[in-house]
This record gives structure tokens, C-alpha cells and sequence, in this order.
């Protein structure tokens, strides 16, 4: 009997909204968004291809879907590390010219621009950045071909500018380019040491368009972690709220305005998803909100003064309900709090006592859930340290949908520290349903849907729905819910029904007053085609010989993993003439593996198990 081969992608699909870095304008100004942590912008920092990689797609996470893309094998970039951090290396050594063009390519007048770099070295003597090489167009590069070791700008056909920014090798840096519509004036900064550079022309801007370099040798060597690229032109609170966020990111590099010590060992290393609202010292505002990020947005209530900032970020991977560490809170039927904590630096220069609202987000964060008032329930929770009793601030202003609002939190009722959300009855005031462990999966020829609630106040049922282009959906599951319980419950479905395709899964919890929230869609590739992985002999004493009738091995990239998952050998392919290899695993001890085959963009194949005998 013929059986169906099913291989899978699994991607979680981000619903919320956060478009743009560090709570600072949204797509509609931030044209571009790369980060090498996530590079197919799926939101899953867990999902990278294999070192070594070849990168075809650098997805875009600005919602403006301008990934970056090299099709020609030669000229494709790589994905790696450096220091602990995922990047992308591009390699101009030599024959070798890495690059990659923007889909949505434009001069960008007013435009700033972010890069997270790790140079080498001065490679063959320019280091364009992004660039646009034709007369009368412009290059932005970390070192100027007439100065190698300086970052400047070219004009195609005009002139190149050199700037008297040393240009730093062998250590992450940040580099910005900022470009006012209506002056000839650039502003170039590497770690926020800033410098005004005259370069001739209030046009044509900064150029989002190939990336590592122009259409002759002058390339770039080294690696690129994160890039950010604006339609406007940053105002200094803006540009030192995100120079905040990058410093935080990446192990805190060193900046001229680091209004940010939570990204410390100290204080907990709670540097993901940093963001803030602030003045700069000539009156420049960050804008009346932050745009949510990781699940809090700060609106400024009664206006910073010059000067003035909040800064705040959390630690990375804490997402559920915590039954545990509460206490200080007062006395509750059902007390809880949000696991997730963030850590708020203020800075504050004189004169008043600036104030913001807090709004915790539950679906921005990913999560599923809808309060209920008392508002009385729910606290703001604050403690000087990383363990403690808490203090409750204030209890909720508000509730809207899936967001709980804090108003008139000033800069000096508690100061610097450590705050989250609780409730003191988390049966009658629900904190969020953690459906964090939503997954869909392939089981055989089946899909197999499985998720779980940490507590449930008047859940009627879940809704499971599928779609083939995550706009039209059809409901192919309702499953009746436990209705209240402050336990963890599990929940599954299967989906017999699967086409070759890409699938998306949606999942909705339907409150007994109809009340509705959706978690984070997931996303398969069900492939039905027979034997495009065969493996054989398996079990083996050491030579296993792979059969991808599917895919040219070119094409792909083998990784072995133990049981456990942990990471063991990345396989090199060489003498490619078929669809067919041999790998040897004699020097490994007897047992189970796993053995990982992706396509070099990134994208899974097929993960097949192993048995060495």
C-alpha cells in the first residue's frame, strides 16, 4: 500500500502589530526591517537555517514586505553567527561578490537609516551599505574608497564625502545615515557619535536598493546583523529611543546617550523588545505613544520636559501566568501575575513631575484572553529588585477589549525597577489564557492540532479554522471548553483533510457572552509527492545514503541533531552529481539521531530519524 510522504514547514504568524522596533513610528514609516535573529521575519528566533546557509530571502518584518532576495547562487550572502548573534555574512574576498536587492527599491528623501555591522575588514576598499549606482545616485558606505577606514557617502558622477568617523573593525557596531528633505546636509553616526556632513545636494537621498554593492567591485565584507530603513527623517528623541533599543540588543554596545541600564548583568539583562517615549534637550518628541512593544505601550499624560525619558524592555522567552511569585499583593481568592516583567529606566531633568499611561496589550504579546472587571482586581506591580515582595502601584483605569490601562504612573511614585500586571482574582479578572503552546503539526497523513490553557474564566469552546491564503477561512472544529479552572488544560484536534499546499490554522476562544480572541496563526507546508526523502539502510552500522528525488542537493543544507535536539554536526555536500549522498556517521556512538534537511533559503524539507546500530 502507497503512503503519503508529508513535509512540513511549521511557522507561527504574528497577529499584532508592532511593524517597527524600539515603539517608534509604524510600516507606514519604516519601510524596511531586517533582523538576522529572525530571518524569515516569522517572529520565531528559533527557526534559523544552519550556519553556513545560503541566504535567497531576508524577509522584511515591517509589514511592507520588501524582503531582500538574491536568486544567483554565487552572489547569495550566507547566515551565520558572530559573537553569540545570528547574522548575515557577506563575503567580497577574492571572485566572491555577496549582495542582495530590496523588492520595493526607492530613493529615500527625507530618509535615516540603521545598520547593526560587524565589519572585518576594509575588503577591497569601500564597503558599500546600500546603494543605487547610477548617475547622479548616491552609496552609503562604512568605509569611502578615497579613505578606507572612514564611513562616507558617493554621488555617482558628483563626488564622494568623507566623513572623519573612524570606521571600527572586528566589533558589532551601529551605524545611522539621516538625510532631511530640504537640505544638502547628512547626518552620519556610528554608536551615536554623530557628524553633519556636506554633501553637495538636497537630493536624491539615502538609496534602499542593493545591499553589499554597486554595480562594479566595491563590496562589503563582513556581517550584518540588523537594518532598519525610514521614509522620514528620525528626530533626536526617535533616533536615541532606537539607538537605546539596538545598544540593549546586541550585548549593549557602547553609545554616547545610554538612557538604558536594564540590558545590564545586574539588573537582568532585560534587553528584548526595548522601547520608549521622551524629549530630546531641544524639545524634539518621541511622539505621544509608543507603539506597543512586547505587549506595553507608554503614552505620555502630562508631557516630558526637555531631556526627559522613559526606556523600558523585558527578558526574552517569559510569556505565562505566575501563581508563585506574588507576593506583597493583597489578599485575593485567586491571586496571579503576568510572568512577563519589564524593566523601566526613567530619566527625569526638573520642573514636572512627568506622568504616562500604561496599556498592557494581551494580543500584541501573543496571547489570548479577555479581562473582566472590578477594575479593582487588577494591580500595577513594582519592586526595586529581580526577586521580592511587590508593591501594588495602582489598580486598572480601564478596560478596552484585550487591553488593561494604568493611568498617571509619574516618574517618581516608584522610580526605576521592575513592573508587571496582577490580579487578585484571576477566576472574576482573568489575566491572559496563555496559548503559547498553540501547535499544529504533521502526524503522519493527518495534521495534528494540540494547544492548552493555564486558566479559563466562562470559556464556552474553541473554534479551529484552516485557510489556504489566511483571508478566507473555513471552521473545521469546535471543541467544547472546560468553562472556568485555574489549572492547565489540554485540548487536540486532528484535520484529516490535508492538500498539498501552504495551510493555516487558526485558533479562537468564544467567552459564554460571545466575547471572542484569537491566538497567533500557524502555518504548514504539506507536501503529498511519494518518496522524495528515502533513507537507506536505516537502521545502518555507519553509511546511511539519502534519496531527495524533489530537490537537486545543491539545493540543500544537512544538519544532525541528537534526540534531544541539541545541535551536532553540520554535513558539507560535496561532489554533487544526482539526487542522491552518503553520509557517515561511524564516528558517532550508537543510537537515535535526527537528521534536519533544508532548502537553502531556509525552509524545511523533511526532518528524518536515524538509528546507528
Amino acid at each position: 500500500m502507497n503512503s503519503k510522504l508529508l513535509l512540513f514547514l511549521l511557522l507561527p504568524v504574528l497577529t499584532f502589530s508592532q511593524t517597527s522596533p524600539a515603539g517608534v513610528l509604524t510600516s507606514a514609516a519604516c519601510k524596511l526591517w531586517i533582523d538576522a535573529g529572525d530571518l524569515n521575519g516569522d517572529g520565531n528566533y528559533g527557526n534559523n537555517p544552519a550556519v553556513n546557509s545560503a541566504v535567497t530571502t531576508w524577509s522584511d518584518k515591517s509589514a511592507n514586505a520588501n524582503n531582500l532576495t538574491q536568486a544567483t547562487a554565487s552572489a547569495k550572502p550566507t547566515y551565520s553567527t558572530i559573537g553569540g548573534f545570528s547574522a548575515v555574512k557577506f563575503d567580497n574576498t577574492g571572485a566572491n561578490m555577496n549582495y542582495m536587492d530590496a523588492t520595493t527599491q526607492a530613493m529615500l528623501t527625507p530618509g535615516t537609516m540603521y545598520f547593526v555591522l560587524y565589519m572585518v575588514d576594509a575588503g577591497d576598499g569601500a564597503n558599500c551599505l546600500f546603494d543605487r549606482n547610477s548617475s547622479g545616485n548616491t552609496s552609503v558606505r562604512y568605509a569611502q574608497w578615497s579613505s578606507t577606514n572612514q564611513l562616507g557617502f558617493t554621488k555617482y558622477a558628483t563626488a564622494d564625502y568623507v566623513s572623519t568617523l573612524a570606521s571600527t573593525y572586528n566589533a558589532n557596531v551601529i551605524v545611522s545615515y539621516l538625510k532631511t528633505g530640504a537640505s544638502n546636509n547628512l547626518d552620519i553616526a556610528i554608536n551615536n557619535a554623530s557628524l553633519n556632513l556636506t554633501v553637495g545636494s538636497a537630493n536624491p537621498g539615502l538609496p534602499l536598493y542593493t545591499l553589499g554593492k554597486n554595480n562594479t567591485s566595491d563590496g562589503m565584507n563582513g556581517f550584518v546583523l540588523e537594518i532598519l530603513a525610514y521614509n522620514v527623517a528620525l528626530n533626536a528623541a526617535q533616533k536615541l529611543i532606537v539607538d537605546n533599543y539596538l545598544s540593549a540588543k546586541y550585548s549593549g554596545i557602547s553609545i554616547l546617550t545610554d538612557y538604558y541600564a536594564g540590558d545590564t548583568p545586574g539588573n537582568g539583562n532585560y534587553d528584548f523588545e526595548v522601547g520608549g517615549v521622551g524629549t530630546d534637550a531641544s524639545g524634539n518628541n518621541a511622539g505621544a505613544a509608543s507603539s506597543i512593544t512586547g505587549g506595553l505601550e507608554a503614552v505620555q499624560s502630562t508631557a516630558m520636559g526637555n531631556g526627559e525619558y522613559l526606556i523600558y524592555g523585558h527578558p526574552s522567552g517569559v510569556n505565562s501566568l505566575n501563581t508563585a511569585d506574588v507576593g506583597g499583593m493583597s489578599a485575593g481568592a485567586s491571586k496571579a501575575r503576568w510572568d512577563r516583567i519589564w524593566y523601566f529606566d526613567w530619566t527625569h531633568v526638573g520642573g514636572s513631575n512627568e506622568t504616562v499611561n500604561l496599556t498592557f496589550d494581551l494580543s500584541d504579546a501573543g496571547l489570548s484572553g479577555t479581562p473582566a472587571i472590578p477594575l479593582t482586581n487588577y494591580k500595577l506591580l513594582y519592586r526595586a529588585g529581580l526577586s521580592g515582595n511587590w508593591t501594588e502601584v495602582m489598580s486598572a483605569s480601564s478596560l478596552t477589549g484585550d487591553r488593561i490601562t494604568f493611568n498617571g504612573l509619574a516618574w517618581n511614585t516608584q522610580g526605576d525597577g521592575y513592573y508587571t500586571i496582577g490580579t487578585l482574582n484571576n477566576a472574576v479578572s482573568p489575566l491572559p489564557i496563555d496559548l503559547a503552546d498553540f501547535k499544529v503539526e504533521i502526524c503522519g497523513t493527518q495534521i495534528c492540532i494540540d494547544w492548552s490553557t493555564a486558566s479559563e474564566k466562562n470559556t464556552a469552546y474553541f473554534l479551529i479554522e484552516k485557510s489556504k491564503d489566511a483571508q478566507t477561512w473555513n471552521t473545521i472544529g469546535k471543541v467544547t471548553a472546560a468553562g472556568n479552572s485555574n489549572a492547565k488544560i489540554n485540548y487536540s484536534l486532528i484535520d484529516e483533510n490535508s492538500v498539498e499546499g501552504t495551510l493555516y490554522y487558526r485558533l479562537t476562544t468564544v467567552d459564554l457572552d460571545m466575547k471572542q480572541s484569537s491566538a497567533p496563526l500557524k502555518q504548514v507546508f504539506v507536501s503529498t509527492r511519494e518518496n522524495d526523502v528515502h533513507i537507506f539502510p536505516n537502521p545502518s552500522n555507519n553509511v546511511f545514503t539519502i534519496i531527495c528525488n524533489a530537490y537537486s542537493f545543491s539545493e540543500l543544507n544537512l544538519q544532525l541533531v541528537s534526540s534531544s535536539g541539541d545541535d551536532l554536526k553540520n554535513i558539507p555536500i560535496k561532489n554533487i552529481d544526482t539526487h542522491k549522498i552518503s553520509i557517515d556517521l561511524s564516528d558517532f556512538p550508537r543510537g537515535s539521531y535526527y537528521l534536519i534537511i533544508q532548502s537553502d533559503n531556509g525552509g524545511s524539507v523533511a526532518k528524518k530519524k536515524l538509528i546507528l546500530r
